[in-house]
């Protein structure tokens, strides 16, 4: 399936909680059909799960020298873990908290002192179509987080797409 890099749509739970950002993007993907009626909790899991080993591997790159500078180490984006329909506000996704959902949308994310990074999964109805979006949100803290989009900007934009694209949806 393809995916395209598009406008973060509107409505999004995401906005209300991070209704400031510094960085954000959106990208689309449309849905087969066992993957239409999927909660988007269990499109979540299903996007991380099939991260690109490639990916992995700059994953444990990143966290092994954020260690060294003090801040969270947030491990893989694939962690294996069994699939649920439904998870609570505050309970883990992968290696991110959830603090938001509803039928259509889960936001997840992680809060360090650097930067707030939220992800939002929501599926949508597009005329006769039906996507998910993976939008991404960033609020930076301080000079470090600066330096980190720094690196870190450029990459998602290669990243984000990669991963959405490997998703078995």
């Amino acid at each position: 399936m393809a995916v395209e890099k598009r406008p973060v749509p509107a409505g999004l739970l995401i906005e209300a909680l991070m209704p400031r950002w510094n960085f954000r993007d959106s990208y689309r993907r449309g849905l087969t059909d066992p993957g239409r009626g999927l909660p988007p909790v269990l499109l979540a899991q299903r996007i991380f799960s099939r991260t690109p080993g490639w990916v992995e591997r700059l994953m444990d790159l990143r966290n092994a020298v954020v260690r060294r500078l003090g801040l969270k180490d947030v491990g893989r984006l694939g962690q294996p873990q069994p699939e649920r329909e439904a998870v609570a506000l505050g309970e883990r996704l992968g290696p991110f908290t959830v603090y938001a959902q509803s039928e259509t949308e889960v936001v997840f994310g992680e809060k360090d002192r650097h930067l707030d990074v939220f992800i939002s999964v929501s599926r949508r109805s597009e005329g006769a179509e039906t996507v998910v979006y993976v939008t991404t949100s960033v609020v930076i803290h301080n000079v470090l987080g600066r330096l980190y989009m720094l690196l870190v900007g450029p990459a998602h934009r290669v990243i984000a797409p990669a991963v959405l694209r490997a998703a078995r949806l």
